[in-house]
């Protein structure tokens, strides 16, 4: 049985967030009570389908020029639900831009997801190859770290020689999934089917 991209592109989290960096919101207060209250309805709308609606929200939210970063972020996924990859990928590259390394991990999952959909398997090995990088215990992101790998080596995807490299894609992906396996352990193994974990939504 062939294993399945996982895919994380959802906003419940983000809202949360904010709060865990210690902004509190001031729903006395005209434009702080836009930006919570705009996100929050964004939210709610891209949890329901409506991406459109979402769009909105998250543009109307992203005027007060507060935490824009986490809000691009949630405009990418809504753009990408609406099949507007193009526009997801520049919104995601803005939002990329942010120190946090919590952010930079999500970015660079979900364009790892995207660049595998699109068949772009190079581009989605590198995606997920970053978030690694960012977090190394993210499970989700070996295990559709390894899909790209096998796509890449059964010939999809991006050539390797148009983005420079100096070795087969093969030879080197093949030592990093050897690397990651080592560095896991008996935690996690090729073969193995994993089940979702029931850690955060992003």
């Amino acid at each position: 049985m062939e294993k399945k991209l996982k895919k994380k592109f959802s906003t419940a989290g983000i809202f949360i967030s904010l709060f865990a960096l210690g902004f509190t919101p001031a729903f006395s207060g005209c434009g702080i009570r836009n930006v919570y209250a705009d996100v929050i309805q964004g939210n709610y709308y891209y949890g329901r389908g409506r991406y459109q609606d979402a769009i909105i929200r998250y543009m109307r939210a992203l005027e007060s020029e507060k935490h824009t970063e986490w809000i691009q972020y949630n405009l990418g996924n809504a753009y990408y639900s609406l099949g507007e990859t193009s526009a997801a990928l520049s919104v995601w590259e803005k939002a990329g831009r942010t120190g946090d390394p919590r952010l930079q991990f999500y970015i660079a999952y979900n364009r790892g997801s995207l660049y595998y959909e699109m068949g772009k398997y190079r581009e989605a090995y590198d995606e997920f190859r970053q978030a690694l990088r960012l977090e190394p215990s993210a499970v989700d992101a070996k295990v559709n770290l390894e899909l790209s790998l096998r796509k890449m080596n059964s010939g999809g995807g991006t050539s390797p020689q148009g983005r420079g490299a100096a070795e087969p894609a093969g030879e080197d992906s093949a030592r990093i999934l050897d690397y990651v396996k080592r560095k896991e352990g008996t935690k996690w193994t090729a073969s193995q089917e994993l089940a979702p974990s029931g850690g955060e939504d992003w």
